[in-house]
């Protein structure tokens, strides 16, 4: 009879330990990202600003995600850092794919959404949803990202709008010489 009940509770544990193991295995990131970036090329944006002959500033995918990275807080929630990620944008919306670290020790992909909004100087960026694999998470759980355009007390030029055109972020420019 010991024997049975000792069969029963090893075998319980090992299929405690082989679920949460299954756990892991779904929730583990499917890539590795990192929060490197490289600069944005701001001459080569003017240049093709000049060559174009329209005021707008086009950031392609590898620019969003330098801004991005670079304003974006670590701190996803107070037990979730982010290790690394990637953005795109399509419909004035911003999608996120996030591997993050949870209580510093499982490792996770997240995929949040925000919305796209320009608030001067700042081109806002709202949480919308949240997401770990097909379940909901809080949206309460991101913060909103500002990422700062340009200073208005220093500059001749504004920023008239902020949209997207396919994968790419279109900042149209408009002149303020006089505030």
């Amino acid at each position: 009879m010991k024997k049975r009940w000792l069969l029963l509770i090893v075998t319980i544990m090992l299929g405690l330990i082989l679920l949460a193991g299954g756990l892991l295995v779904y929730i583990s990131p499917d890539e590795e990202l990192t929060m490197d970036y490289e600069p944005v090329k701001l001459e080569q944006k003017v240049l093709d600003m000049v060559r174009n002959f329209k005021p707008e500033v086009v950031l392609n995918e590898s620019d969003i995600n330098t801004l991005i990275k670079a304003n974006m807080d670590r701190q996803l929630h107070e037990d979730v850092y982010v290790d690394g990620a990637h953005f795109q944008v399509a419909d004035n919306q911003l999608y996120a794919k996030l591997n993050v670290t949870l209580r510093d020790a499982v490792k996770a992909e997240v995929t949040a959404v925000y919305a796209i909004m320009w608030e001067e100087p700042n081109l806002m960026l709202e949480p919308v949803a949240l997401k770990l694999k097909n379940m909901n998470l809080p949206v309460n759980w991101l913060n909103e990202i500002n990422v700062p355009i340009y200073d208005p007390a220093n500059s001749v030029i504004a920023i008239e709008s902020v949209n997207t055109r396919g994968t790419e972020l279109i900042i149209k420019l408009k002149f303020s010489m006089f505030g």
